[in-house]
């Protein structure tokens, strides 16, 4: 936009220009020494390219072909209201009632893990498997594709950079529910298999570069320990099964989603500034009110980019570190320009990302805990004796950075992270995953004898 005005106004705005211009420039070069390449077209050509024979991509759209309509039938079914559980002491209203439904939506989460399932949800799961018994054999295939890549295009609007999930379709679905019917048959070991299936297919997604698809893969994570907890409640699986298990949990817990998130947004809001100075993107599409003059679309976009390189930067600290440093830039934003808090936000999926990495955590120390119980026949009394045969290292809690703790229980034992609010809640079996009770993140293991309890 050309100067107008007097002389001295003409110059002041060109001073003022330069200065926008300088400060972008030094945010790009920070943005370089700090984390080298980091535009979109540069995170491109470094993520990693998988052949064709190794890629679960092409696996997870066949499941997707494969897969019959509306499956599973009870995650279109809600579940009952109390009044409708509640006993009926009317008894012509209770001959018109219709029966709760076998399975709802809430069935599984609603598990407690060591119960079986009664004889009617057995036969309807075992009929919704049979009926995907084609999508569900090619899923646990990905037993064995450990890597993949989707295909991934850069956002061109703020709903998509905020909204756009990788669609995996069902494999996800079909690999849980698969799990949760052989830890039922008694079948640990097939169980286990369909657990490290259900990792890959996350894998399609390790390097996509955006926060909903970082987020869609925290969840299968999250989704596996749960599994693997069920698991060892139903059965006990062989001592080389659960090595090879806690292996890829161990593998898993090394990765940074949320740096390869934060990286990727980066590179996003940058090329909506870059569009927004050359006039191919409106900034209307973005915040309303006065148009931007270019020094104050250079501005903002310097400030941006200083704002998503410390993020970037916190990402790679220790995970005790991250919550704090997060919380902390929001503030430091206050005095900034409009597109500056339109664009950028701290995600929900960072702040969980510490409990996410707590679970994989527990879940293979967990593991080991169980290998060092069939060894000795008795549960370890820390988890320092596991160390160097059963874990190289006692893992660290995301949330203090101490060792992760070990609590006996009537029930068994749990290995256990003290949470966001940082309090030793002393590892509680029942309030375990209830908010309202603890804060605390864990993976349970009962005694052989508390397993496979009748159904509830």
């Amino acid at each position: 936009m050309p100067c107008t005005g007097t002389p001295d106004v003409q110059r002041r705005e060109q001073a003022a220009a330069a200065e926008a211009e300088a400060e972008l420039n030094a945010a790009r070069a920070e943005a370089q020494r700090l984390d080298g390449p980091w535009r979109a077209e540069e995170i491109d050509a470094r993520r990693e390219q998988v052949p064709d024979e190794e890629n679960s991509a092409p696996i997870l759209r066949v499941v997707a072909a494969k897969a019959p309509l509306r499956w599973p039938e009870w995650e279109f079914i809600p579940p009952p209201t109390n009044a409708e559980v509640r006993p009926q002491q009317d008894k012509r209203r209770m001959n018109s009632a219709p029966p709760p439904p076998v399975l709802h939506q809430k069935s599984f989460s609603d598990l407690p893990p060591p119960a079986l399932l009664t004889a009617a949800q057995r036969e309807k799961l075992e009929g919704e498997l049979k009926r995907a018994a084609d999508a569900l054999a090619v899923a646990r295939t990905l037993v064995d594709k450990p890597r993949g890549r989707i295909p991934f295009a850069w956002p061109k609007t703020l709903s998509a950079l905020r909204n756009d999930r990788p669609d995996l379709g069902p494999a996800s679905s079909l690999l849980t529910y698969d799990v949760i019917l052989k830890a039922q048959e008694g079948n640990p070991e097939e169980a286990l298999k369909s657990c490290r299936a259900l990792l890959n297919v996350g894998a399609a997604i390790a390097d996509t570069p955006s926060y909903p698809a970082q987020e869609v893969r925290t969840s299968i994570q999250n989704s596996v320990v749960l599994n693997l907890e069920r698991t060892l409640a139903l059965g006990t699986p062989s001592g080389p099964s659960l090595a090879a298990m806690q292996q890829r949990l161990e593998a898993e817990a090394e990765l940074r989603p949320m740096l390869t998130a934060a990286r990727g947004e980066r590179a996003a809001i940058d090329r909506f500034c870059q569009g927004m100075q050359t006039g191919e993107l409106s900034v209307e599409n973005f915040i309303r009110g006065t148009p931007m003059t270019e020094r104050e679309l250079m501005h903002a976009r310097a400030m941006l980019l200083t704002r998503l390189t410390q993020r970037v930067e916190i990402h790679k600290l220790p995970p005790e570190q991250q919550l704090d440093r997060l919380a902390e830039l929001p503030r430091a934003a206050d005095l900034e320009t409009p597109l500056v808090h339109a664009l950028f936000t701290i995600k929900a999926a960072e702040t969980y990302w510490p409990e996410v990495l707590a679970s994989l955590r527990c879940a293979a120390a967990g593991l080991a805990v169980e290998r060092y119980r069939q060894k000795h026949s008795r549960w370890p009394d820390r988890l320092a004796e596991l160390v160097p045969e059963f874990l190289a290292a006692v893992p660290t809690d995301p949330f203090d950075g101490a060792p992760l703790r070990l609590a006996r229980r009537d029930e068994g034992v749990m290995v256990y992270s003290i949470g966001r609010d940082k309090r030793d809640d002393g590892g509680s079996f029942d309030a375990l995953r209830n908010p309202k009770q603890s804060a605390d993140v864990g993976f349970r293991l009962w005694h052989p004898d508390r397993r496979r309890q009748a159904p509830k």
